[in-house]
């Protein structure tokens, strides 16, 4: 579903809000609901930063973004990244999602890029290197 949701977005820029509640479910539903409640700190923790940067780019830049599914999607992430890892996954975010706007544009494909695809894939590394240190 998170593989899905990150080729989503970059075929439409658009994160599902459906698809976003799924993937949480799906996560509470693997992990448990203790997980789920010792997450609270890193869900709220990205849903507020992400929110932060969304809201400080409109009033300084006039535009948009992130877009209202990034920020979900970061929060639903917060369900895999542990809080000791919340800048560790961001500043990754931030890079990678700089690195691929400026190819995203170079190629011609507009100033709008799918940062959902960045998400998706550092949650599928982070989902990995958790089950690798569970092991």
């Amino acid at each position: 579903m998170i593989l899905w949701l990150g080729l989503h977005d970059a075929r439409t820029l658009l994160l599902p809000d459906r698809g976003v509640a799924m993937v949480g479910i799906i996560s509470v539903g693997i992990q448990g609901f203790e997980t789920f409640f010792l997450s609270f700190f890193s869900i709220f923790l990205l849903l507020g930063i992400s929110f932060f940067i969304k809201t400080i780019y409109r009033l300084l830049f006039d535009g948009e973004g992130l877009g209202w599914g990034d920020v979900k999607f970061f929060g639903v992430a917060g369900l895999w990244v542990p809080v000791e890892d919340v800048a560790c996954f961001l500043t990754s975010a931030g890079v990678l999602g700089t690195a691929g706007g400026i190819l995203w544009k170079r190629l011609g494909q507009g100033t709008r890029f799918p940062l959902g695809t960045v998400i998706a894939g550092l949650m599928i590394v982070w989902i990995c290197i958790e089950g690798w240190g569970r092991a």
